[in-house]
């Protein structure tokens, strides 16, 4: 809310993205969040308060991502189009990424205990070219219209998301 307000006093847009699993103070995912954040964004757009072209799910698996979108009803999504903000997915592709999120994070395990450098996270083995593909389609099925990657990705990732994308000649 701050971040919004802020934009809107100096008449800038802004995009507004978060996390996917929306999770609670618990730590816990609550992607049904999802509904009630998109509600304040189209009050603030819908009111004149904000401009606020995006509404991004970010930074949680593919799974989370369309869990926190599902959770919007097809009615509030058909809003935010009538409210020209559009709605965008930039899913993790690491392996582990929700028990990573759901202990919260620790910058003592940023480190090796012996000083050198942290172990890479390992990419999901399942994050095929065809599952990036099958992700788009099931995403813009949603009405998803921003699609791009999060940690994990590469550009090899972000060539087959445009790829896909791109509209036919």
């Amino acid at each position: 809310l701050c971040a919004v307000r802020a934009a809107a006093k100096h008449r800038k847009p802004v995009v507004v993205a978060m996390a996917a699993a929306l999770r609670n103070r618990e730590l816990q995912a609550v992607p049904a969040r999802a509904a009630a954040v998109v509600e304040f964004v189209l009050q603030e757009v819908e009111q004149g308060r904000a401009d606020i072209p995006t509404l991004c799910f970010n930074c949680g698996s593919p799974e989370a991502c369309t869990q926190a979108v599902e959770a919007i009803p097809a009615a509030m999504r058909q809003r935010l189009r009538d409210a020209k903000v559009a709605l965008g997915v930039y899913a993790n592709l690491n392996a582990g990424v929700e028990k990573r999120q759901a202990a919260g994070f620790d910058p003592s395990k940023q480190r090796t205990t012996d000083g050198g450098k942290p172990s890479k996270i390992a990419r999901r083995e399942d994050m095929t070219d065809s599952m990036l593909r099958s992700l788009c389609d099931e995403w813009t099925g949603l009405g998803i219209t921003r699609i791009g990657g999060c940690c994990g990705s590469t550009p090899d990732d972000i060539a087959v998301i445009a790829a896909k994308l791109k509209p036919a000649k």
